[in-house]
């Protein structure tokens, strides 16, 4: 399929040529620079498109012929009509594409990947897509370009279009694309002084660099982000969150009782079913970091969840806590207090705990009349003994 966009071999200069062989390097590699600006002024061209909702100029990027190549749910589709037919009314609320990389196969034909992000309402995916940019005969460049697209770049890729295109989603957990943050307002959290008109390096999913230009100059290559006139501080922690809980009544009928209004197991599963409400609202406060200290075991779960999804922030979770009363306040069929009825149910309780990975144990020390204080006393050395072991 490929084969029929690849253009012409190009001619090789051979030993007995009256050519100078440092002259055609020199020109080989004037090409090779001057296909790769094209293809990368034709990508941002493609980019712009998206963001403005310019359908012509969009479908303008493309190869219109029965050849173009693209992926679909069942395999690789072919066909610019097709294409044409299925985009163009669906623009996406936002849509990135990042780390840029172009391998040029031969003159007239370059191989590019980049990373793309793109949001669709509260659905957001990233992943990596491919791009073969080929030239051909066809001039046309479309209408509405903007900026630099006017310009001599965009003159320059007149004739050049995309023949290929993919997109795959990325695995969960996989790190975003290097990124530059440059020229906000740096506070460290070390206790230094501010540092105005600042670099951060975002790299692999950490930060690689943050302080002054001169300390951490951005690679070529990275996209950039102007944050001149913000600020750059440290993510908040938030240690004790409740992600079982929904901090009213309905979450906790042991202290006011609305069960016949908002029953619990209904409250429960809302909370398990969408846990993104809060996840959001955290990081839109700030705070990029929550330790849920006790609830039912599918706390655990958002872990996962909120390291695989970029508008969340990171969660460590202790699970079910381990109580010297045995609590009323469960589910059916699940548990978020576990009794420590004895000194061998707490060292069960931790195990079990610990096969699901707790990140903490969470013990629940309340006097009970009935109990005597010393032999609830052992039951939570004993948890603490075993979580150490």
């Amino acid at each position: 399929m490929l084969a029929l966009l690849l253009p012409q071999a190009p001619t090789m200069v051979h030993a007995g040529s009256t050519s100078a062989p440092h002259a055609g390097l020199m020109r080989a590699d004037v090409a090779v620079a001057s296909d790769i600006a094209v293809a990368r002024a034709l990508f941002e061209r493609n980019l712009d498109a998206i963001r403005r909702r310019d359908r012509e100029a969009y479908l303008t990027c493309y190869l219109r012929a029965d050849t173009l190549a693209r992926t679909g749910p069942e395999g690789p589709l072919l066909g610019y009509d097709s294409f044409a037919k299925e985009n163009g009314d669906d623009w996406p609320d936002l849509f990135e594409g990042l780390d840029l990389q172009l391998v040029p196969i031969r003159p007239g034909l370059v191989y590019g990947t980049y990373r793309y992000r793109v949001r669709y309402g509260p659905r957001e995916e990233s992943g990596i897509s491919e791009r073969f940019f080929v030239k051909t005969g066809d001039a046309t460049t479309g209408r509405g370009a903007t900026g630099a697209a006017k310009g001599g770049a965009d003159r320059s890729a007149a004739g050049w279009k995309i023949a290929v295109t993919t997109a795959f989603a990325a695995p969960p957990g996989t790190p975003p694309p290097p990124r530059a943050l440059v020229g906000a307002t740096l506070v460290d959290g070390t206790g230094a002084a501010p540092v105005p008109d600042a670099v951060v390096i975002l790299r692999g999913g950490k930060i690689d660099c943050a302080g002054t230009r001169a300390q951490c100059p951005p690679s070529k290559g990275v996209d950039t982000l102007d944050l001149e006139g913000l600020w750059v501080t440290p993510g908040i922690v938030d240690a004790h969150v409740h992600f079982s809980q929904t901090g009213w009544a309905d979450g906790r009928p042991d202290a006011i009782d609305v069960r016949d209004r908002y029953p619990y197991e209904e409250v429960e599963a809302g909370l398990r079913a969408h846990p993104e409400r809060f996840l959001r609202a955290y990081l839109c406060s700030g705070v990029t970091a929550v330790f849920d200290v006790g609830g039912y075991s599918w706390t655990w779960d958002l872990r996962g969840r909120a390291d695989a999804d970029p508008l969340a922030p990171h969660v460590a979770a202790a699970g079910p806590l381990l109580s010297t009363l045995d609590f009323w306040l469960n589910l059916p069929a699940e548990r978020q207090f576990i009794y420590l009825g004895s000194e061998a149910d707490a060292r069960t309780g931790v195990r079990y705990l610990a096969s699901h990975g707790a990140d903490a144990v969470k013990v629940w020390f309340i006097p009970v009349e009935e109990r005597k204080f010393d032999d609830m006393a052992k039951a939570v050395m004993a948890a603490g003994e075993e979580a150490r072991a």
